[in-house]
């Protein structure tokens, strides 16, 4: 592989890019302190707001940030508080209707503690729809949860029951939620949990705008996490890509398809070293899924895969590619279920087509209910531009269609694309999920089938070889 000078306009588009995205990143996040409406879809009981004087919408769909790799189905809140010496915090909420829930506290940009839907118990009278073969369609559905600044117990039995451990006084809560039910808000129709504080030696607890006054939780305040972490994907190895013939060069992607499972931050230079002059570095990366960005959304095991529209037969980066693999089963949730279906191999499953590092933006992604199967629970989909998707890349035809974008990784790579397959909270028994991956290297031995093939073509290709009438 041939190594160019690097030019400097290259470099110099690199640096405008980075402070462009860090620049709208702040003035989105600073923005979404403002009360802004609950979304395209309007709720059974109406909500008005995605934001409190405690959470702040932070990532997921508009208006909140498009960064983080974050998921199109997913709503993502974030607060930054303290607890002061003997004071109390709980946190009063409605179970939503939606497929998941879960609270994480951080340490810089690493989970410290997470407490999953499941985990959290209802008040008396109450009923907890995320339970196997729960009523998910409950009218009484209260929990309350308390978050501490004591240590995590090392012992998990020594955990006190609907209590979230922080590890330290200022704390950095996430509450995350993945697919509202369809007639529902980002809330899944709950609204957001309501902070209730209790200084210590006082009786009487405060609530509202006093309660977050008290322990410092203003929604404008921005959280320090979501950028760095943003940034920081910008590694050295990407220069060191950009070094090489940025205008033709499709490295590191690769045909077939190759896939990685997320271990941490570091790892995900691996790609651009390897192939390069570089590569020796690729053995000192470390293995551990643990350190900054490991595991980042505390119950989700994320494979990345890097694409590029340039390969296949096609001219001008008009290359279609071809998905095929086993789905896991999951509860079906959308349409509004009236069970929490048990038994299932995950909770949750996506895919989903990124902009290129840097930028870390989805560009579309389809949920597990959207992907539809054969007979054997085998599924394909197809990533390509709207004006090269296949005639026969619809539902009806058994294929379902990602649109690839045109944006790439937003400095001399516009064909440029970043796959993303999350599993979250896989059963025991299914051993064949991304979090069984022990090693580099090891996902195609351990996921198998589920871990999807990927071949390049052409439109007519595609249509040729699916033969699926669409008159």
């Amino acid at each position: 592989m041939r190594l160019l000078v690097q030019p400097r306009r290259a470099v110099r588009a690199a640096r405008i890019t980075l402070c462009t995205v860090a620049l709208a990143a702040a003035v989105t996040l600073a923005g979404a302190a403002s009360p802004v409406g609950a979304g395209a879809v309007e709720p059974e009981t109406p909500r008005s707001d995605l934001t409190t004087c405690f959470w702040t919408y932070v990532v997921g769909p508009p208006p909140a940030v498009n960064a983080i790799f974050p998921d199109q189905h997913a709503y993502i809140w974030h607060t930054w508080f303290v607890i002061p010496p003997g004071g109390s915090v709980v946190l009063h909420g409605e179970y939503p209707h939606a497929r998941s829930i879960a609270f994480s506290t951080y340490t810089v940009e690493t989970p410290y503690d997470v407490l999953r839907d499941e985990a959290i118990e209802p008040e008396p009278g109450s009923v907890n729809p995320f339970l196997p073969n729960a009523d998910r369609k409950a009218s009484a559905r209260s929990y309350s949860l308390t978050v501490t600044s004591a240590p995590l117990p090392r012992d998990p039995s020594a955990r006190r029951p609907n209590t979230l451990y922080a590890g330290k006084e200022l704390v950095s809560l996430f509450y995350r939620e993945y697919v509202p039910d369809a007639g529902r808000d980002a809330t899944g129709g709950a609204g957001l949990p309501a902070l209730e504080y209790t200084p210590a030696g006082q009786r009487g607890a405060l609530t509202g705008p006093r309660a977050c006054a008290a322990v410092g939780a203003p929604a404008s305040r921005l959280p320090s996490e979501a950028l760095p972490f943003a940034l920081s994907l910008t590694t050295p190895a990407y220069l060191a890509l950009l070094a090489q013939d940025p205008f033709s060069n499709i490295h590191p992607a690769v045909s077939p398809l190759r896939w990685y499972a997320w271990f941490n931050l570091a790892r995900l230079a691996q790609p651009f070293l390897e192939g390069t002059l570089f590569g020796a570095a690729v053995p000192l990366l470390p293995t551990a899924k643990e350190g900054p960005a490991a595991n980042w959304e505390a119950d989700s095991g994320i494979a990345y895969a890097y694409i590029d529209r340039k390969l296949g037969p096609a001219r001008g980066g008009h290359n279609v590619l071809v998905l095929q693999g086993r789905k896991p089963t999951t509860p079906r949730t959308g349409q509004g279920q009236p069970v929490m279906e048990a038994g299932t191999q995950l909770r949750y499953w996506d895919i989903c087509q990124n902009d290129s590092i840097p930028l870390a933006n989805y560009v579309d992604c389809l949920d597990d209910e959207e992907v539809p199967v054969d007979a054997a629970g085998n599924y394909t989909v197809v990533v390509s531009l709207p004006q090269d998707r296949p005639a026969d890349a619809i539902a009806t035809c058994g294929v379902a269609w990602l649109d690839w974008g045109t944006v790439g990784d937003g400095v001399v790579r516009p064909t440029a694309g970043l796959l993303m397959l999350r599993n979250q909270d896989p059963s025991p028994p299914f051993t064949q999920a991304i979090q069984n991956v022990g090693r580099p290297g090891e996902e195609q031995r351990v996921m198998g089938a589920y871990l999807p093939t990927g071949t390049y073509q052409s439109r007519a290709q595609f249509e040729r070889a699916h033969g699926c009438p669409t008159q």
